[in-house]
């Protein structure tokens, strides 16, 4: 027996998040409303710096483990 109505069905919505997206929205969160301070500044330098080196490490392990499967 089919249901007619819409909203009796269940749909199911899963939300991805990529390893980097994920991080980035843990750190955005971490710095959220920082204060245009010297301290505040400080900070955001330090979020952007841990995003920067995370994304350059993550693509590195990337390219190190393939050419090692070329071997």
């Amino acid at each position: 027996m089919k249901c007619s109505s819409p909203s009796l069905h269940h749909r199911h919505h899963h939300l991805y998040f990529s390893p980097p997206q994920a991080i980035a929205l843990l750190i955005g969160i971490i710095y959220f409303r920082q204060q245009l301070t010297q301290e505040g500044v400080t900070n955001i330098n330090g979020a952007l710096f841990l995003l920067l080196t995370n994304m350059t490490f993550q693509n590195v392990f990337g390219v190190i483990n393939v050419s090692q499967e070329m071997r």
